[in-house]
């Protein structure tokens, strides 16, 4: 080791051991009551969108015959989570060290209540009160409302709804049932919430031309011209408090940031600089405005696999976030830096070195947010350790054959097993999120006539794939781009993760399967083996 790189490590192990960490065991749990495992599900997901690393992290937990459910986890900072089972979702709030207790229950009307106990009962309680404003808007009367407006006429729109909705948290506040921390709390959700909705004035008004004309979000094809949006438009980024650090414990926090990456200014920009080849070849009227999250990872995917400088990208980044917000942005932009190296990192499945941890360290303003990506990288270096150990998945050669009929050939092999079908990616976070979902059920199937088929392409790097494949129990194929186009012909891929099954005999039952929970996937699995 060289004496540079010796001192990199010194420095960072001081900085280490003198109580920059803030990890903490955190335990949630609580019981369902009148649970049992015919309503169709057996699993509760907490889910974290973690600002500090930009990723979305998703505990499972196993519910129990008598509904009971519990789970210990480490967190460093105060943050909302998502909890989601069956139909259900809502928002918990917990600070690192927390034992918060959150019992259901159906009331007379059969509508399904939270009572809190332990540490943050009264917040969340109160947090609760605040949902039905914040999350329940009817977001049909809004699609018909926004369809034909103007970028003006649609600001205002959201402004108006935004008014709408904190006279209702006034109204709350003023009755007694939330204090002022839970107002402030449910207030700023919802700024970044319409924020977030201005941001995506062409995507949404497109989602609800679709909606009102009945026209497949699976048909690629505009439905009508989007508007080039300018700065002029985003001017309200201006008007926004940056730099609070108390922002990451909100969850449309997570969303906003996500969100700014996606301006149509910024996006054109960093495609006119990063890879002027690529940019010459589309048509900047389409969507490019309304990038996704899994389009976007596919860029930056090209852009590391050297088809432009990811630095020149994020140079553009910077300074168009700059221009339009009228803001150094340093806490925004260390954020979104450490979004690029988690990203990065957690794609390849390749983690940093002490060396590159030690010089991140010193970079940081925040060094607190070290933690995080502390973490991520020793989940990524335990992962591939125990990758080493695994032995069950297969991979297989791809058949060499015309790519018209490729997936012919490659369930031929799997014929009289019903067929599992999971087109994914290395770097696709929801993928490795519904592989993570997936294992207590690989495991609970192993012995009957089940095939779990795993298909991606290359821009699955091979480094990353290797990595990633031998802990991922099933049949495996990385086949080429031409191959993979006509896949995603066949089944109508807009985007990953894909899903489809294939019945005993071969044919395919469902070349777009959805679903939410792994229990709905076992039922379908055992009435295909019939």
């Amino acid at each position: 080791m060289s004496l540079k790189s010796l001192a990199y490590l010194i420095i960072f192990s001081l900085l280490v051991t003198h109580g920059f960490s803030q990890t903490k065991m955190t335990s949630y749990s609580g019981n369902i009551k009148g649970y049992s495992q015919a309503v169709g599900y057996s699993r509760l997901e907490l889910i974290l969108n973690n600002a500090v690393t930009g990723l979305s992290e998703t505990h499972i937990i196993e519910i129990k015959k008598n509904g009971d459910f519990s789970i210990a986890f480490p967190a460093n900072f105060p943050q909302e989570y998502l909890v989601r089972f069956g139909s259900f979702f809502g928002h918990v709030y917990l600070e690192p060290g927390d034992n918060l207790v959150s019992n259901f229950y159906f009331d007379v009307n059969n509508k399904l209540v939270r009572k809190f106990s332990g540490d943050r009962a009264l917040f969340n309680t109160q947090l609760v009160k605040t949902e039905a404003i914040l999350l329940g808007n009817d977001h049909n009367k809004i699609y018909r409302d926004i369809a034909d407006l103007n970028p003006e006429q649609y600001k205002a729109y959201y402004y108006q709804l935004e008014r709408m909705q904190i006279i209702k948290l006034d109204s709350l506040k003023k009755s007694g049932e939330i204090g002022q921390k839970v107002y402030k709390h449910a207030a700023r959700n919802l700024k970044y919430t319409t924020f977030c909705a201005l941001i995506r004035y062409n995507s949404n008004r497109e989602s609800a031309k679709r909606m009102m004309g009945q026209i497949s979000f699976q048909d690629k094809k505009s439905v009508f011209e989007e508007l080039p949006l300018d700065n002029k438009y985003f001017d309200f980024l201006a008007k926004i408090k940056y730099g609070d650090k108390a922002s990451i414990s909100h969850s449309e926090y997570f969303v906003f940031l996500g969100q700014l990456q996606t301006l149509d200014t910024i996006v054109v920009a960093a495609w006119r600089n990063v890879a002027p080849d690529l940019f010459n070849k589309i048509d900047i009227g389409k969507r490019l405005d309304s990038i996704e999250l899994n389009t976007w990872n596919i860029i930056q995917g090209q852009i590391k696999n050297g088809i432009a400088q990811l630095d020149s990208y994020r140079r553009a980044r910077s300074s168009v976030l700059k221009e339009i917000t009228k803001n150094k942005l340093e806490f925004e932009l260390e954020l979104i830096a450490l979004h690029d190296i988690s990203q990065e990192i957690s794609n390849k499945q390749v983690p940093l070195s002490a060396d590159s941890l030690a010089k991140i360290k010193i970079k940081l303003r925040n060094k607190e947010f070290l933690v995080e990506l502390e973490q991520l990288n020793n989940n990524i270096i335990n992962r591939l350790d125990q990758n080493n150990l695994a032995t069950k998945s297969n991979v297989n050669e791809t058949p060499k054959t015309i790519a018209d009929s490729v997936f012919n050939k490659i369930i031929s092999k799997y014929k009289g097993k019903t067929v599992f079908v999971d087109f994914w990616a290395t770097w696709c976070a929801p993928c490795i999120e519904g592989l993570q979902k997936m294992k207590s059920l690989k495991e609970e199937l192993k012995e009957r006539p089940v095939a779990f088929l795993y298909i991606t392409n290359q821009t699955s790097s091979i480094t990353a794939y290797n990595a990633m494949i031998s802990g991922i129990k099933g049949e495996h194929y990385r086949i080429t781009n031409d191959e993979y186009n006509w896949l995603a012909k066949k089944f109508n891929i807009s985007g990953i993760p894909h899903y489809a099954l294939v019945d005993r005999n071969g044919l395919v039952v469902d070349a777009s399967y959805q679903w939410n929970d792994p229990e709905q996937i076992k039922l379908r699995l055992l009435e295909l083996m019939k």
